[in-house]
């Protein structure tokens, strides 16, 4: 019996069916500060001076993806060679 996957590598693979997990549409601020690996009043902080958008819906507030990975990338520091 060939156990091989459809990369060619051998060993278990899922079904070609099983659901591929895709990111949320939007965080709290504790999965957002998990995510990054950083602490929820970095987070807050963020939401509170205005660089980092954020929902209101009823008393939860909520941070989109898409906004967060943009302010993940704005906070990316290049060093010089």
């Amino acid at each position: 019996m060939n156990t091989t996957d459809r990369h060619g590598i051998g060993g278990n693979s899922p079904p070609p069916d099983a659901a591929i997990e895709s990111p949320a549409l939007a965080y709290t601020m504790e999965e957002a500060a998990r995510r990054a690996g950083i602490g929820r009043t970095t987070v807050y902080f963020a939401i509170r001076d205005g660089t980092l958008p954020s929902l209101k819906m009823g008393r939860s507030r909520r941070i989109l993806h898409d906004d967060f990975i943009a302010w993940l990338r704005s906070h990316r520091t290049t060093t010089a060679a």
